[in-house]
């Protein structure tokens, strides 16, 4: 049975896409100048490749 529920979760990871937050941060990259920061959302397909999500969130 613990073997069935292992199998099944493996399987389903990999037939759903994943969703989630991630920072997006922009900057010169040297020390001390301002960076712009945005809190994302969206899904990483399964290259793990980020996309942003489009609506009303």
């Amino acid at each position: 049975m613990k073997i069935i529920k292992i199998f099944l979760l493996v399987c389903l990871s990999f037939a759903c896409h994943a969703h989630g937050y991630w920072f997006d941060i922009k900057g010169s990259g040297k020390i001390n100048a301002l960076v712009r920061i945005q809190i994302c959302y969206g899904e990483i397909d399964e290259f793990g490749v980020s996309h942003r999500g489009k609506g009303a969130e």
